[in-house]
């Protein structure tokens, strides 16, 4: 089955067009998967973890607070709960879910980056993201 699997950062609008998207879906019984932004940020995360390391010794891990991620897609995050109440063939997955935990974490516990930029994860990053996967299916 053909199961379109939708992604968007920051500079994206707030899940209006994933509406209508999602009704056209709907009309060819096309499930809509829809993975929320992970955590993005004003500044370059390996820059950032460069710096610490340089003025701490250590890698230091936690970027954002959570609440500052989930204020910044607020509008989104209402959007997505009610189109997944309201639309059969639409579901949808948090993308920093694991990510954060009161502070939203830019480097492993081993001081890996999870980020290449502000907003893109690595490979230890994506790895965070792996239960939102085997959940879609087909991984």
């Amino acid at each position: 089955m053909f199961k379109p699997i939708i992604h968007q950062t920051l500079r994206s609008e707030h899940g209006v067009i994933l509406r209508g998207f999602i009704e056209k879906a709907a009309e060819s019984n096309i499930q809509v998967v829809f993975i929320a932004p992970v955590p993005i940020y004003l500044f370059s995360v390996l820059q950032r973890l460069y710096q610490d390391y340089l003025a701490n010794g250590e890698v230091l891990g936690d970027g954002m607070l959570e609440t500052e991620h989930y204020q910044r897609f607020k509008e989104l995050f209402a959007n997505l709960k009610t189109y997944s109440e309201e639309f059969d063939n639409f579901t949808w997955h948090d993308g920093a879910k694991d990510l954060c935990n009161d502070s939203c974490l830019i480097s492993s516990i081993e001081g890996k980056p999870l980020y290449y930029d502000n907003n893109h994860l690595t490979l230890t990053g994506a790895q965070y993201l792996q239960d939102i996967f085997f959940e879609i299916g087909d991984v």
